[in-house]
């Protein structure tokens, strides 16, 4: 459980009009938070064992177009084109790095799902970052994120989810931030792994910043968040600032050409220091 009161101070970014700047940190090892409350430090490398979260936006902004972006999302057409390229340069990274053994995959629309991650009877909840169990396709964690989808119109039927290896699919709906947070939260406790990163995927709008508050008051403090806002008009700010600073994460966005602030670049193709991270071979 976070000891900071996540509630309270997301109250108070919201009245100091949705915090835009990015709160510096010093990268180092990764910490939990002090008895008497505080930020865990940003890690530098991902800990052996750790477990890597992938968590892809699903509602129905992700059919918006992108913009015109630098690095591999150059181009890419739709928010949800972007999550499914950046999904594979996270899991490329630590599958070359060697600490991160288990990789799961959640969405969340107007609620959250896991995906199924292998061709095996049932769900399977994890898969290895470079495991291909079925033999075709590559890689099984990016080939299921290949296969997210999210209908373009709320409405009878409209849905969003993932059609490998099972069909997974909830309401498409707005995006319920605070849903794909509590989803991550369940792989986290599954995989019982003393450290988790999740790679948190997102058009940037949050609906209901006060439920994402009461969402990360829920997270264990082995978890930290990276949340990448995609889209012409998302930023780090407000919920998504908060999501990382409290979980010793680091919010980034693709590159912005104009140059208008509301971007901040941080590292490889806007994913900001985590494909380093992943890659870096533990101590």
């Amino acid at each position: 459980m976070r000891t900071l009161p996540g509630r309270a101070l997301l109250g108070g970014v919201a009245a100091l009009g949705l915090l835009g700047g990015v709160l510096g940190y010093a990268l180092g090892p990764a910490a939990p938070a002090s008895a008497t409350g505080g930020t865990p430090a940003i890690q530098s490398v991902a800990a052996p064992g750790t477990a890597l979260i992938l968590v892809l936006d699903l509602g129905a902004e992700v059919n918006r177009q992108a913009g015109t972006f630098g690095g591999v999302c150059a181009r890419r057409g739709t928010v949800l084109d972007c999550e499914k390229v950046y999904t594979n340069t996270l899991t490329s990274a630590a599958a070359a790095g060697g600490a991160v053994p288990v990789v799961g995959v959640a969405g969340y629309g107007n609620g959250g799902l896991l995906a199924d991650v292998g061709p095996a009877p049932g769900v399977q909840l994890f898969t290895g970052p470079a495991t291909d169990a079925d033999g075709v396709h590559g890689a099984d964690a990016p080939q299921v994120a290949l296969s997210a989808f999210a209908d373009a119109a709320s409405g009878n039927g409209a849905a969003s989810g993932f059609r490998s290896f099972t069909f997974r699919a909830v309401v498409v709906g707005d995006n319920a931030v605070e849903a794909g947070i509590t989803s991550a939260v369940q792989l986290a406790r599954a995989a019982g792994r003393p450290n988790t990163i999740v790679a948190f995927l997102t058009s940037g709008a949050v609906p209901n910043p006060e439920a994402v508050a009461a969402a990360l008051d829920t997270v264990p403090l082995s978890v930290h968040f990276y949340p990448y806002a995609i889209g012409a008009t998302a930023r780090c700010a407000g919920a998504l600032q908060l999501m990382a600073d409290l979980t010793g994460g680091k919010c980034g966005t693709p590159k912005n050409p104009f140059g208008d602030g509301n971007h901040t670049v941080f590292g490889e193709d806007g994913l900001g220091d985590l494909p380093e991270i992943l890659r870096t071979p533990p101590r």
